[in-house]
């Protein structure tokens, strides 16, 4: 089994970011987390011991294994070594998870702004009839 869990983290102007990145039967899952000032090594330890059950992960995404027997060429290892310590960036796939996981977020919210404005005009709209009823008792 190919399942493992990994935390990086990184400063992000003005805060520091961690991303909880977690695979399990091939699906990748990303939590992305704000920890503000920069995290010691204790912090993150008790971080992840308190809250990792509670981090709310994206929805499982399908990698394919690359584990091809390629052999590449002497020159282009250590090129592409050199890259990958000067260019430090997120993979591409927990941006990726991290993205879906917004717009979910955004599309819930949407759904419950819309709810909440229908159930106000609802309110609003009966308070309304109430105070027209009131008018024409008579009273």
């Amino acid at each position: 089994m190919n399942d493992r869990a990994s935390l990086t983290v990184f400063f992000e102007d003005p805060f520091w970011v961690g991303i909880f990145e977690r695979v399990y039967d091939n699906k990748l899952q990303v939590c992305k987390y704000t920890f503000y000032k920069e995290p010691t090594d204790l912090e993150l330890f008790n971080f992840i011991y308190e809250n990792y059950a509670f981090l709310e992960f994206s929805s499982p995404i399908e990698i394919e294994d690359r584990k091809k027997n390629k052999i590449k060429k002497y020159k282009r290892k250590i090129r592409e070594a050199k890259t990958s310590m000067t260019n430090f960036n997120i993979g591409t796939k927990a941006q990726n998870a991290i993205k879906i996981q917004q717009e979910e977020k955004k599309l819930e919210n949407k759904c419950k702004a819309k709810k909440q404005k229908e159930l106000k005009s609802i309110y609003l709209f009966n308070l309304k009839r109430e105070k027209h009823k009131q008018k024409h008792r008579g009273h």
